[in-house]
């Protein structure tokens, strides 16, 4: 079993509600929507920016895996070579 932590989230723009992948040195920082041009606060701990899911790198074939936030924190198989991962918790 090998611990993972997110790289970043897929998150819904406050304004336009679609989804941007955001890395998560950008948490705590104001981000640009690409799609409608509006600035946000990345702060995952407000109701106004939902997580829809978060991305990591599995360790045993770095294939990027994307999951949903009810994941984080629980061990689980890489869907690509069935490598254990435990997920980090969600940091926000």
């Amino acid at each position: 079993m090998v611990d993972v932590e997110a790289r970043g989230y897929y998150v819904r723009c406050p304004k336009c509600k679609r989804e941007l992948r955001i890395n998560r040195k950008y948490v705590g920082q104001n981000v640009l929507c690409k799609h409608c041009d509006s600035k946000f606060l990345l702060d995952l701990s407000a109701g106004e920016v939902k997580i829809n899911a978060f991305y990591a790198t599995c360790p045993h074939c770095d294939h990027e895996l994307r999951a949903s936030p009810k994941y984080a924190g629980a061990n689980v198989a890489c869907k690509m070579c069935s490598g254990q991962i435990h997920f980090a918790e969600v940091t926000v």
